[in-house]
């Protein structure tokens, strides 16, 4: 929900960022502010003359709408996103960190996506960069487990020195979509329900204004599948990045040399590469 109202810039709460987010691998939070609710209203309008690619929800995936999100949006979204690059906690996970990315997803329901979920719809992480990146998820519809909440498992259960396995996956011959190997290992929703205690997962139902700030490549996370065919979801995603994730592809010569730099650098000597080097495999059943 709202967080209240401010006369200048809209922005997200921040109170206890650090603490919580090292903690957990996420943080929810809110938008103050009510700019916000001009744009989300004005995107819905938009929504409703786009044709639905099911071929793209069927396979495990959101439908990518990005192009209805406006200058004047795209302007809204980095403007709330830029003092996350001001902090020295995201500075400290994220080597000369900026807006990588600004996404926006539609999602409906989809009867052979339901039965048999794939791709997105398992657990899984995300492998972008050398490291950790922040995704801020922006719903622009109400979330709940009919129209598909997002759903994240906290690091007091599995961080980025853990990684999990389905014995259910491991142990079949799958295809790429149910893919059970390095680097993306993915895993059942019902293999991680029974194995994760309810208080170590996040399912974001939430109200317009909510925000979730996650690090999708060291925590563990999935899409929600809309369980019901009047239902629908849009998902706004501005993804936070270093200097050497995959995404960011700086034209100017001199960011090119630092990005092989520190590149170069994190793969050696990086934290991270050594706690994906070391990690501790655990086979869920």
């Amino acid at each position: 929900m709202l967080r209240g109202t401010r006369l200048t810039r809209d922005s997200i709460e921040l109170t206890d960022f650090e603490n919580e987010f090292s903690a957990n691998g996420y943080f929810a939070s809110g938008i103050i502010g009510t700019e916000f609710i001009a744009h989300q209203a004005e995107f819905l309008k938009l929504i409703e003359s786009v044709d639905k690619d099911v071929a793209a929800v069927k396979s495990g995936y959101s439908q990518n709408v990005t192009h209805l999100v406006s200058a004047q949006f795209a302007q809204y979204l980095t403007s709330i996103a830029e003092p996350l690059l001001q902090l020295g906690y995201v500075k400290k996970i994220l080597p000369f960190p900026k807006i990588i990315d600004i996404n926006c997803s539609y999602s409906f329901y989809n009867k052979e996506a339901v039965k048999n979920p794939t791709h997105a719809h398992l657990w899984h992480r995300d492998l972008d960069d050398i490291g950790p990146q922040l995704k801020i998820f922006i719903p622009l519809t109400k979330c709940s487990e009919s129209n598909g909440r997002f759903s994240c498992i906290s690091h007091k259960y599995a961080d980025f020195g853990d990684k999990l396995l389905d014995s259910s996956l491991i142990n079949a011959e799958i295809s790429e979509e149910y893919r059970a190997t390095d680097p993306k290992f993915r895993l059942t929703d019902k293999t991680v329900r029974k194995n994760v205690p309810t208080n170590l997962i996040l399912d974001f139902s939430s109200e317009i204004g909510d925000v979730l700030l996650i690090d999708t490549n060291s925590t563990y996370h999935k899409g929600g599948l809309v369980l019901e065919e009047s239902e629908y979801r849009i998902m706004v995603q501005v993804t936070l990045g270093s200097i050497t994730h995959s995404w960011n592809k700086p034209n100017n010569f001199s960011q090119q040399i630092l990005r092989k730099i520190v590149m170069r650098y994190r793969r050696k000597f990086g934290k991270f590469t050594k706690i994906y080097n070391s990690r501790k495999t655990t086979v869920l059943k």
